[in-house]
């Protein structure tokens, strides 16, 4: 997973704080001369003489009206508000100077210098509580803009700690916050308050993703099932909404539950033809919850669709499935191509099995003695034996007593035996099959839960979670390592040697790397 599939974390809180701001900026300019003397108790309270000199009052009122002309001239604004701000006046005349030439430095994307002046404007000491706590949102927004994301909440919960109201959006902005600096046990009690006090109808996607990030990174797993439910309730149609369910299933050892999930995404039309993994994930699943009929339905279906690719390994996994569910007619064709493919000994063997049990004879002869003299078989004394036994089906007595005879070279191999070699040598099959396809679920149930965590890192981490190549750098758990590499892209197959594995990993590597290089070229 790279970064340019979702929102940088740094733009998400760019977004909401300069929204946020661009509004309580506009709040923040100085009320007519009447409003001001109608504030009452808490003026009185403060001893703050809030109004202005005829000699501030009137550029002040200059530059209000320049700041309605467009485009705004902040030029003559600034050389009016620089010249007031050195003169001799009051705290509060020097309050609204500051904030309003904060709100121009602003308007130039010049944070820093609007983060000085509103913090000069509240250590006039001329501010009443509500002001001085919304300046200090304000300035907290603006760090974060900065990137100083840790200065920014800082200042937001002073003025929390003051008094200000912890609102839904700065609920939200705080839990944001705090998951770009992976303050997660701290920053739970925005994300709780933000998700709980906003319905579940007015909750975009992302803010069920935002709760789920929390729950998922504090290991909270009822929490963040219920979270994720309650966004497929409000977004049934969301792939990711899905695939969260999925990963949260395989995470937490619900492979069934997993498997469900995966069907139903795939009978609700949400896996597409581009999901090809997933399309041979649900496949597998299938083959492992003893329904290899099905899987190899769709398997095929989507092989021939061109939706999976048609090589060898996918072949093999087909020709498996079929022959799982004993439908050796339609592991022919599969069989028959791969035996075409690959040329060897071994492929051309399983093809004349399934002939075998076809009772398709003369092919089943063919193909065994194909196999003989191609080589490289792992049992090829039973070959000979079944070689005997369709010679004999089709009345070759003297053929049938050649390949008894030399199945005779390789131990138990005598004709009255070989029903039960074919039996037990079935069950050996059936438990390498097995094996390889709980290492493929574990694979898949590997693949699931660090494309989560890229997710996460993709959606709230900061730079250094990232490779140079722009890659997630992920905590790969122990009984994943052997699969996968920190940056999440598959480094072996199943049953695969060293040296293939190798091979298969130097390729995944490259290209995964090339993607991402790609990404970052169209970022």
């Amino acid at each position: 997973m790279i970064r340019s599939r979702t929102i940088d974390p740094s733009l998400w809180i760019k977004a909401a704080g300069a929204l946020f701001l661009a509004g309580a900026i506009a709040c923040s300019v100085v009320a007519n001369a009447d409003a001001q003397r109608n504030r009452g108790n808490q003026e009185e309270e403060d001893n703050v003489d809030r109004t202005l000199s005829a000699a501030i009052g009137e550029p002040i009122l200059e530059v209000q009206e320049l700041m309605d002309q467009e485009p705004m001239p902040t030029q003559q604004i600034l050389q009016i508000l620089n010249g007031l701000v050195q003169r001799d006046v009051t705290a509060y005349e020097r309050s609204v100077i500051l904030r309003m030439r904060g709100g121009v430095y602003f308007q130039q994307e010049n944070y820093r210098g609007a983060i000085d002046d509103f913090l000069g404007a509240i250590n006039t000491g001329a501010l009443v509580p509500d002001e001085s706590n919304s300046l200090r949102v304000n300035i907290g927004q603006l760090y974060m803009v900065l990137d100083n994301t840790a200065e920014g909440i800082r200042q937001m919960e002073i003025a929390l700690n003051n008094g200000a109201t912890l609102t839904a959006s700065l609920a939200k902005l705080l839990a944001q916050a705090h998951a770009q600096e992976e303050r997660w046990q701290e920053g739970l009690r925005y994300a709780e308050h933000y998700y709980q006090n906003v319905p579940n109808s007015d909750k975009t996607y992302a803010d069920f993703s935002l709760m789920q990030a929390y729950y998922q990174q504090l290991e909270r797993s009822d929490d963040e099932l219920r979270v994720v439910r309650a966004s497929l309730d409000y977004f049934p149609g969301n792939r990711t909404a899905w695939q969260n369910l999925i990963a949260l299933f395989a995470r937490t050892g619900r492979e069934e539950d997993a498997f469900e999930a995966n069907k139903l995404m795939y009978l609700n039309g949400l896996l597409r033809c581009e999901d090809s993994s997933r399309l041979l994930n649900l496949a597998q699943y299938y083959s492992f919850y003893e329904n290899p009929y099905r899987g190899a339905t769709i398997l095929e279906r989507n092989i021939n669709a061109g939706c999976i690719e048609e090589n060898v390994r996918n072949l093999e996994t087909l020709a498996n499935m079929w022959r799982q569910a004993s439908e050796f007619g339609n592991a022919i064709p599969v069989l028959a191509r791969i035996a075409e493919i690959t040329g060897d000994g071994e492929n051309a063997l399983k093809l004349a099995e399934a002939f075998y049990q076809e009772n398709r004879f003369e092919e089943a002869a063919r193909w065994f003695e194909t196999a003989l003299n191609r080589g490289g078989l792992d049992e090829a004394g039973d070959a000979w034996v079944l070689l005997g036994t369709v010679r004999f089906e089709l009345g070759n007595r003297q053929g049938a007593l050649q390949a008894f005879e030399n199945g005779t070279q390789y131990g138990d191999s005598r004709r009255a035996a070989s029903d039960w070699i074919r039996f037990v040598q079935g069950q050996i099959r059936a438990e390498e099959a097995r094996v390889t396809r709980l290492q493929q679920v574990r694979i898949d149930e590997c693949r699931l839960t660090l494309d989560q965590e890229a997710d996460i890192i993709t959606l709230v981490g900061s730079p250094e979670d990232f490779n140079e190549y722009g890659q997630p750098i992920v905590d790969v758990p122990e009984r994943c390592e052997r699969w996968f590499n920190e940056n999440a892209v598959q480094i072996r197959q199943p049953n695969q040697t060293d040296e293939e594995a190798a091979a298969f990993a130097e390729g995944q590597i490259e290209a995964a790397r090339q993607q991402a290089e790609a990404a970052q070229a169209r970022g």
